[in-house]
């Protein structure tokens, strides 16, 4: 059965209108003014701009949850993509969680050391704190952030604990 806010589609028919839906939503994406409103669910603004960004992390995220089939390794998210993906973690699902109370204020500071970029981004969680640092390439990052890698083998130093109890989105 289908969620109740949601239609059921047969799996047959997804399967047969996937490239169709696909084919509207771009269309839906690339023609509505970024500027227009339009709700979401984070602290972010209701602007149509979020939907476009939210759709190229998940397209990218589930590309590679994709290619974790295969028996090679797939290949890394492109760095603009991920470092956006990073950010957006922060601003929508990090800052949501914390402003509906689905994660507890925490005085830490996750630290990100991107590899292949120089980069170091700080996040407080939400208040300043004792830093946990891990270090990666900015892909990597982003799916430890996503919970696709494990963040404890990206651990530099400081307390494991924020990598180990962060919610799963």
């Amino acid at each position: 059965m289908g969620h109740p806010c949601r239609p059921w589609t047969p799996h047959a028919e997804a399967l047969t209108t996937f490239d169709d839906d696909l084919d509207r939503l771009l269309t839906r994406l690339a023609t509505t003014d970024p500027d227009s409103p339009v709700p979401n669910w984070s602290v972010l603004p209701d602007e149509a701009v979020y939907w476009v960004r939210r759709a190229a992390h998940e397209f990218a995220v589930h590309r590679w949850d994709a290619a974790t089939t295969r028996d090679t390794e797939p290949d890394p998210i492109p760095v603009d993509l991920a470092r956006d993906g990073i950010a957006e973690f922060f601003e929508a699902f990090v800052a949501t969680a914390f402003a509906a109370g689905f994660a507890p204020p925490t005085e830490a500071t996750l630290v990100l050391q991107l590899t292949d970029t120089g980069e170091t981004v700080r996040q407080d969680l939400p208040d300043p704190g004792p830093e946990t640092v891990v270090r990666g390439t900015t892909w990597e990052l982003a799916l430890v952030l996503w919970h696709r890698r494990d963040p404890v083998a990206f651990h530099v130093s400081g307390d494991r604990t924020p990598l180990e109890t962060w919610p799963h989105i």
